[in-house]
């Protein structure tokens, strides 16, 4: 029953109100609207049915009684509020037209807790769109507890807890669960065991061994340790590459120019076109340009300006790109520039910034 606030009275619970209104059915529940009057007409006592957090759906428009741990710490200008359970989570609303000195009681009585304190609210249950809520009225109807409990916090957060499975032999970097997925505030700390080959961050690197490590995890909450747990895994070696790039292998400085130059000279064939840059990048259909990223193709770009190769051939496929035909003639032979605090492409002054992708 949605009523008038013109209409109401001084009710409590266990009243019997008489209520003239439209009876309506909204998705198998039955309404009432349109309320043309209230009155009461006797009292008994109403006893709150005590539930667990996965039972409000059980219970529409009932008093119920149903206790579970604060999410977070609120401020006293909240107006809903979550708790968690082992069976689930429920939240808690007050109307929008509840008499402000009777919300501040239950803002004041709701504020500043610590995140996992118990909270047992009394209230009916109302249902909003699809969902069940609390509709707390009454600040006496919420009950604090004087301190956490740990076990309690424990148990819920390992209930709710998501880590990946690790195991075996591993060749790629591990998404680590997070603090910010953790309850109440609680923290995740991974170690490992050799961060050369895996950090604590789940990167791992791969030489030419198989490399054994272990990786540790360790959950704290008020600075007690709810869980920790050890992985025994193994970082894979790299696997051999023979590619174009493989002569390319263990070497730096002078020696990496010389077998590059001589991998560029030596490998394929020379066609005096341009166009295989269309088949050379492109990938499912699309074009990968320089610059842009993903999309038709517009013309070739030169990453080396055309205008400044010399008697180099210009159709050398390493030196091109597909591009945008905007931003290729944007680009002009402008040299390339670094613009740490760009991330897209643009003219900046007599240099193009190729965007943070490109460079």
């Amino acid at each position: 029953i949605d009523a008038p606030k013109a209409l109401a009275q001084s009710y409590i619970v266990g009243d019997t109100i008489e209520v003239k209104a439209s009876k309506n059915v909204d998705q198998n529940f039955i309404i009432l609207d349109q309320v043309r009057a209230l009155k009461k007409v006797g009292t008994s006592v109403t006893t709150p049915s005590v539930i667990s957090a996965n039972e409000l759906a059980l219970n529409p428009a009932k008093l119920v009684t149903i206790s579970g741990l604060i999410a977070k710490s609120y401020t006293n200008t909240a107006t809903s509020f979550e708790f968690i359970t082992l069976t689930g989570s429920f939240n808690v609303f007050m109307p929008n037209d509840l008499d402000p000195a009777i919300k501040l009681a239950i803002q004041n009585k709701l504020a500043n807790l610590d995140p996992g304190l118990e909270v047992t609210t009394t209230a009916p249950v109302i249902r909003i769109g699809s969902a069940y809520y609390l509709y707390v009225t009454d600040a006496t109807e919420i009950v604090v507890a004087d301190s956490v409990y740990f076990n309690d916090v424990a148990n819920i957060i390992k209930e709710n807890l998501s880590i990946p499975n690790l195991s075996g032999l591993i060749s790629e970097d591990i998404i680590l669960t997070k603090n910010n997925e953790l309850l109440f505030g609680a923290t995740i700390a991974w170690v490992s065991s050799n961060q050369a080959a895996l950090t604590n961050n789940g990167i791992i690197y791969q030489s030419e061994n198989d490399v054994n490590v272990t990786l540790t995890y360790t959950i704290t909450y008020d600075g007690e340790v709810v869980e920790t747990n050890t992985f025994n895994l193994t970082v894979a070696s790299l696997s051999s590459y023979d590619g174009y790039y493989a002569s390319l292998s263990n070497k730096s400085g002078q020696a990496l120019e010389d077998a590059l130059r001589s991998l560029i000279k030596n490998t394929g064939r020379a066609t005096g076109s341009t166009s295989q840059v269309k088949t050379v990048d492109n990938y499912n259909g699309q074009n990968y340009n320089i610059y842009t990223g993903f999309g038709a193709y517009g013309n070739r770009e030169h990453v080396w300006p055309n205008s400044k190769l010399g008697s180099a051939p210009d159709y050398d496929l390493h030196n091109l790109r597909a591009a945008v035909v905007s931003v290729n003639s944007s680009r002009s032979n402008y040299p390339f520039t670094n613009q740490v605090k760009q991330a897209s492409h643009a003219r900046i002054g007599s240099t193009f910034y190729p965007g943070m992708e490109h460079v």
